[in-house]
């Protein structure tokens, strides 16, 4: 009866889930303009100016993709539903050993990982083998927190070893988007839009969250059965999305 009532709610919870992110891919297909950010690769060339008796070179860059945020945004929500969808499906037919962590998991590591995509874009990262390097990071870290959050008490010193792990990955990215934020106003003179910020303030509690879960694993007695290990990431996740991609569709609406 009670992974029966826990199965019925998780249900519930993907299902509007689902129907929200629907709205907002249509949303952010109808309301955002073409802005764009480039995915460059970075190189040295020659200053045929300078290089009169030597060669004399210079850092430049080649674009590869010229990508829309629009169609970013719809990628996240179409990646956000996968998961979700599966969840209902087993549900919905029946299934009663079904492991409610394991591709909460995926989801959260591919859309965290896209979404961090986002937010390098935002702070002026173009460089495609940084933005390789730093989503890469980003993946590792929602790995090890996961790890840690799930073999708690198995292996404690190895546990909490792989939990510092994921504290430090989680923080490498924003280090480099606070030097590039930094950057921007310092030497570009001029601070970007309100949004820019918000959205870096949203990723920031997102990535809080993900390293309070360890703590609130620990301490989570299931005493409330509707908000439980099944059921509170859900909620969370789903906040942070819908925020995020709401934030950014306001900031960038026609």
């Amino acid at each position: 009866m009670k992974d029966k009532k826990i199965f019925s709610t998780v249900s519930q919870y993907y299902t509007v889930g689902i129907i929200a992110y629907l709205i907002l891919a249509v949303i952010a297909i109808k309301v955002m303009n073409e802005a764009t950010f480039q995915v460059v690769s970075s190189y040295l060339t020659s200053n045929p100016l300078l290089s009169q008796t030597s060669t004399v070179f210079v850092p430049a860059n080649h674009v590869l993709w010229s990508i829309q945020f629009r169609w970013v945004l719809v990628l996240l929500m179409g990646l956000s539903i996968v998961v979700p969808a599966y969840y209902v499906y087993s549900i919905s037919n029946g299934v009663k050993k079904l492991d409610l962590h394991k591709y909460r998991f995926i989801d959260w590591l591919i859309t965290g990982s896209l979404m961090t995509l986002v937010v390098l874009a935002l702070a002026g990262v173009q460089d495609i083998m940084t933005i390789f390097i730093t989503v890469s990071i980003t993946a590792m870290s929602y790995a090890c927190l996961w790890m840690a959050i799930h073999n708690y008490g198995d292996i404690e010193k190895y546990t909490k070893k792989i939990y510092s792990i994921g504290i430090i990955t989680t923080a490498l990215p924003w280090l480099l988007v606070l030097v590039y934020a930094i950057s921007t106003i310092v030497y570009g003179s001029v601070r970007s839009p309100w949004f820019v910020y918000v959205i870096f303030a949203i990723g920031l509690f997102s990535s809080a969250v993900n390293i309070y879960g360890y703590t609130w694993h620990r301490s989570q007695n299931n005493k409330k059965k509707l908000v439980s290990d099944e059921t509170y990431p859900i909620l969370i996740n789903q906040f942070i999305k819908v925020l995020f991609v709401l934030i950014l569709v306001i900031g960038l609406k026609r």
